[in-house]
């Protein structure tokens, strides 16, 4: 029996959290579902794919004159003003169809359906609005998804170049400038990128990083942070350091 309490203890212990790779795959997930509950939501009001091309999906409308949507996979939902729609009307028999072809040449409204291209701008924009209403939470929700993999992503990229700077002394706002050679160098360009970064909460979060590095990995070497590295940090930033 008391073999099993270190088991026990280790079960009962929070999990350890993910790392920065396991971060990105996550919001690479929820990503991919926010953009599937966006894709039903206009599939839901009346839309089929027309097509997808260079990460572009275009949305047709069933009903002739209710704008185009267009949504990218940078975030961006347009709605545009349908084109000239050519087809039959889809509630013909197989029959019907055939013969809506043959005679479209002598009845071209058998076959050409020019509802978008001649609704009124204000009708066209109402439709639009409405489109926007009904699909607004997904949208929403997509564009979170986004902006957080866009985060997690650049967490990896400073995680990355901060070892990158103090191991080998490559700058990091500087790509191609000439290595810094000295431990000394390497830590006051680390605490003038930790006093740089902007007043919001993506700032913030990359801060945090560089401050437990100086704490955690810059201080435990020979070369620790001292007064006139904070001295340094706060005469850049106009604020106090906290490391």
């Amino acid at each position: 029996m008391p073999k099993l309490l270190p088991i026990l203890f280790l079960l009962a212990q929070d999990p350890p959290p993910p790392t920065p790779g396991e971060t990105i795959i996550v919001e690479d997930t929820r990503v991919a579902l926010m953009r599937e509950e966006l894709e039903k939501a206009i599939l839901d009001m009346g839309y089929h794919i027309k097509h997808q091309e260079d990460g572009r999906t275009v949305y047709r409308p069933d009903v002739a004159w209710h704008p185009t949507i267009v949504v990218d996979e940078d975030g961006f939902v347009l709605l545009r003003r349908s084109p000239a729609k050519f087809g039959t009307d889809p509630r013909l028999s197989a029959g019907d169809r055939v013969l809506a072809w043959v005679f479209c040449p002598l009845n071209p409204s058998m076959c050409v359906h020019l509802g978008g291209q001649v609704v009124s701008k204000a009708k066209l924009d109402a439709k639009k609005g409405a489109a926007n209403d009904a699909t607004n939470e997904q949208r929403i929700a997509w564009d979170e998804a986004l902006h957080d993999r866009g985060q997690a992503r650049r967490v990896v990229e400073v995680t990355d170049a901060l070892d990158h700077l103090w191991d080998e002394g490559v700058p990091i706002d500087a790509p191609g400038a000439p290595r810094l050679a000295t431990p000394p160098e390497r830590k006051t360009a680390l605490v003038e990128f930790w006093a740089t970064r902007t007043d919001t909460p993506e700032g913030a979060e990359v801060q945090a990083l560089v401050r437990d590095f100086l704490l955690y990995e810059v201080s435990e070497s020979p070369w620790p942070v001292t007064e006139a590295d904070r001295a340094l940090a706060r005469k850049a930033c106009h604020c106090e350091p906290d490391f």
